[in-house]
């Protein structure tokens, strides 16, 4: 299932690269106001406010997929690291590609 939800993953990242820059924007709104961990989940469900109130067309982005993001966020932006709260998990030792 993890090479399954990986690769789900990516092809919607490629499909959707806004998504990392809209949770990349949201992490500085936060720390610039003090905030130094958070919640992925949280972030996801502001995007999709966000673009709801926005009328904008329904943005379907798994749940699942926060994992990753944090990952890719924390991994690309040093200083994010520790910014979410992480579990081991299997591959975890493969870096996502291009976030």
């Amino acid at each position: 299932m993890e090479d399954h939800l990986r690769q789900s993953f990516k092809s919607f990242h490629g499909e959707n690269p806004e998504v990392f820059r809209r949770l990349v924007a949201i992490c500085r709104k936060l720390r610039s106001s003090g905030v130094y961990r958070y919640s992925m989940r949280t972030l996801i469900a502001v995007l999709r406010f966000e673009n709801d109130i926005a009328g904008g067309e329904r943005l379907c982005l798994n749940n699942n997929y926060g994992a990753y993001y944090a990952r890719a966020i924390m991994q690309r932006y040093p200083e994010f690291r520790g910014f979410f709260k992480t579990r081991r998990a299997e591959g975890e030792d493969r870096k996502i590609e291009n976030p």
